[in-house]
């Protein structure tokens, strides 16, 4: 789980790309999901090639009353936020 305006993201986003290649030889998919309102920062790291793994999005108001779809379905709060889920989704 990240947004655009966490401190340190592209940094962050190569460590993260060195991380899905090891996490990929052991069976593992690294899959992000972004919580910013629109797409604009999404698309730009894709095109600069700092997202190598799988990307969720949902377009939401940026309403801080509001939590982000997303994550209100898993229970997120902070950003960046960790969590591994095995085939089982458990």
């Amino acid at each position: 789980v990240w947004t655009s305006n966490t401190p340190g993201q592209p940094e962050r986003m190569q460590e993260l790309a060195r991380a899905a290649r090891v996490l990929r030889q052991h069976g593992w998919e690294l899959v992000g999901v972004c919580l910013d309102a629109d797409d604009k920062q999404l698309k730009q790291a894709s095109e600069a090639g700092l997202l190598t793994w799988p990307q969720l999005f949902v377009p939401h108001a940026p309403d801080s009353a509001t939590p982000h779809p997303l994550a209100g379905a898993f229970g997120i709060a902070p950003s960046p936020f960790f969590l591994l889920v095995d085939e089982q989704g458990k």
